[in-house]
């Protein structure tokens, strides 16, 4: 078994938050927020867009403001 170490420069924000910059198709690096209760990416769909990504299917989200298509 092979094994690679890399690192990864976080941020917190608001002392909870755990924040990656991300690289997506040599475009970015864009600040993602990482949470490890989903098995979920979501992605604003104005950079979805301007990246040229397709759409793979839609899920609802529930948050502070309710529930909203992704």
């Amino acid at each position: 078994m092979v094994t690679t170490e890399v690192t990864v420069k976080i941020r917190i924000v608001n002392d909870f938050m755990i924040v990656v910059p991300v690289t997506i198709n040599l475009s970015g690096p864009y600040d993602f927020m990482l949470d490890t209760g989903t098995t979920n990416t979501m992605l604003d769909e104005k950079l979805a867009n301007e990246l040229v990504l397709r759409r793979e299917g839609e899920k609802s989200v529930l948050g502070l403001r309710g529930s909203m298509p992704f």
